[in-house]
């Protein structure tokens, strides 16, 4: 299982007149490594299910995979 941890602000969308929404402030790995940069941090998500898919869609389009 592969498990990220999201730091959500949820103000700045408030002051933004996005109630309801959220910004991500940080993304971390359950090993501890940043995963931030597979969000624009300025993008105000409108639930979980949007950040994780807006997540898978980034390491998919990072992934490589070979045959050793």
């Amino acid at each position: 299982m592969f498990a990220i941890m999201a730091k959500l602000d949820r103000e700045t969308s408030e002051r933004a007149g996005a109630g309801g929404m959220f910004q991500v402030e940080h993304l971390e790995d359950d090993e501890g490594n940043d995963l931030t940069f597979l969000v624009n941090q300025g993008h105000h998500f409108q639930s979980m299910e949007e950040l994780r898919q807006a997540i898978l869609k980034e390491i998919t389009e990072r992934l490589t995979l070979e045959e050793v």
